[in-house]
């Protein structure tokens, strides 16, 4: 029987995941800003950096949360007698899960201390805005939304992963529910997905 411990730990887990579904959610703001159209540089465009920068942190966190509740879990499951020694250590699943999360961490830096950094240089003090400036903001943006895009894939396929660790199932559904991440995945990057799921 799995301890109280294992269990808290689980919960802690699953809820450090379900935090990190905040690139859905940037997904939706930045769709929405492009839907309002010019002017570029009002107080919209500081609203929404200031989201999106202000975010990185947490991010951060919750990732650490889970790779340290993800190791944490690991050893509880073994010391509770349910795998064996190198359990962990031949898992692939685990494994898939760590590179997953450190290629969002990776991902995460490059936004922070790459790309929004040269967005606020060009931004200013929201003021008026050169053409060639406009356009390179726009280049920024389109290139951090497309790694926020990959980073929610990431998260949704390690949740997937996740329950793998648990229950094993058929490659093939692993496949078709590789392909639904992947659709809604696309889906929220080019809508505002207002019903939802559509």
């Amino acid at each position: 029987m799995q301890s109280y411990a294992t269990d808290f730990l689980l919960v802690l887990h699953i809820i450090a995941a379900m935090l990190m579904a905040w690139p859905y959610y940037a997904l939706a703001a930045v769709n929405q800003r492009v839907t309002l159209g010019p002017p570029l540089g009002d107080r919209t465009d500081r609203f929404l950096e200031n989201i999106l920068k202000n975010r990185t942190t947490a991010c951060y966190v919750f990732q650490l949360t889970i790779l340290a509740g993800g190791f944490a879990l690991i050893w509880s499951r073994v010391h509770d007698g349910n795998h064996d020694g190198n359990w962990y250590m031949t898992n692939k699943v685990i494994v898939a899960k760590i590179v997953i999360l450190l290629l969002m961490a990776a991902s995460l830096s490059v936004v922070r201390f790459i790309i929004q950094p040269e967005i606020d240089r060009l931004f200013g003090d929201y003021g008026e805005i050169s053409d060639e400036e406009k356009k390179r903001i726009m280049s920024l943006r389109v290139l951090r939304k497309r790694m926020s895009t990959g980073c929610m894939f990431l998260a949704f396929v390690a949740a997937m992963l996740g329950l793998q660790t648990y229950y094993r199932y058929p490659y093939w559904v692993t496949g078709v529910i590789l392909a639904a991440i992947a659709l809604w995945t696309w889906r929220s990057y080019k809508s505002t997905t207002t019903f939802g799921w559509v």
